[in-house]
C-alpha cells in the first residue's frame, strides 16, 4: 500500500525556539473545521476554529522535513481515552512496543502474560534515549512484559 503521508508530524518543540514566533507578531489565521460537538441531546455538527503549527512556516526563514519511520517517531494524542484512535493509551502502547523492539534488537528476550500487542517494555530515558547502549543491560536477559528497565 502506498503511504501518502510520508513525513512525520512537524509539530516538534524545536519550532518553539524561534523567538519571533513567540511574540505578539505571530498571528496565524484560523481554519474552519466542521466537527461533532457533544450536547445535551447527543452529538451535533458544529464549526471549530483551529490553528496548526504548519501556519508558522511562513514566519520561518527556512523549513526542513525529515522522512522517518512512523512507528518509531509518531504517537499522536488527539483524542481522550475511550476514542477509537490517537488517545493517550494508544500513544503509550506505541512507545511500549518501540521499547520492546529496542530490547530485542539489543539481544534481550521478552515473555508476557497478556497478549504482546497489548503490552510492552518501558525503557527509562536514563538508560537509553533512542535504543542506544542497551546491549550491556539486555543481552541474554529475559524480561517479563509489562516491565520497566531502569538503572
Amino acid at each position: 500500500m502506498l503511504n501518502v503521508f510520508i513525513f512525520f508530524n512537524t509539530a516538534v518543540a524545536i519550532f518553539l525556539t524561534y523567538s519571533r514566533l513567540l511574540t505578539e507578531s505571530f498571528v496565524c489565521s484560523y481554519h474552519l473545521a466542521e466537527k461533532k460537538i457533544p450536547s445535551a441531546n447527543g452529538y451535533t455538527m458544529g464549526l471549530k476554529l483551529e490553528q496548526f503549527i504548519f501556519d508558522a512556516f511562513t514566519y520561518s526563514p527556512s523549513t526542513a522535513l525529515f522522512e522517518v519511520l512512523r512507528e518509531e517517531e509518531f504517537a499522536p494524542v488527539k483524542n481522550a481515552n475511550g476514542a477509537n484512535f490517537d488517545t493517550p493509551d494508544s500513544a503509550r502502547l506505541l512507545v511500549l512496543r518501540l521499547h520492546a523492539r529496542w530490547v530485542i534488537a539489543a539481544g534481550g528476550f521478552l515473555t508476557h502474560s497478556v497478549p504482546i500487542y497489548a503490552t510492552g517494555v518501558e525503557v527509562s530515558p536514563l538508560c537509553s534515549y533512542v535504543g542506544e547502549n542497551l546491549e550491556a543491560i539486555c543481552r541474554g536477559r529475559t524480561f517479563h512484559a509489562p516491565c520497566e528497565i531502569t538503572f
